[in-house]
């Protein structure tokens, strides 16, 4: 497990096309984008299969819908003043990863199984 601060990588705010989403996930190769306000409030997480569900089900697959609108919203998170042994005890093996918040709910970090990184 690693938690990782350089996190520019993993984000893109919640108004960009999903165009730019698959531009990131493609960039970080850890399969997952984090979706923020103009503040850097937590928005939504955007999987790599998360979007290529939306693709299946979608009839019409524009890469222009915003972020938002496809965005997960259910999303399990820490803060950044917990025990990093309890964002450990968060992440499952389906989900390598886990956001870190500060107490105002802005993304500052990210922690990922060492397998979710290649």
């Amino acid at each position: 497990m690693i938690i990782e601060k350089n996190i520019s990588k993993y984000i893109v705010f919640y108004e960009d096309p999903l165009l730019k989403a698959l531009e990131k996930i493609s960039e970080n190769k850890s399969r997952i984008i984090f979706s923020v306000k103009e503040n850097g409030v937590l928005e939504g997480v955007l999987r790599d299969e998360d979007l290529r569900r939306w693709f299946v089900g979608e009839k019409e697959n524009d890469l222009n819908k915003l972020v938002f609108e496809v965005s997960n919203k259910t999303f399990m998170s820490g803060y950044i003043d917990e025990d990093p042994e309890v964002h450990a005890s968060r992440i499952t093996d389906r989900i390598g990863y886990l956001p870190i918040l500060d107490h105002q709910e802005r993304l500052v970090a990210i922690t990922l199984e060492l397998q979710t990184i290649s």
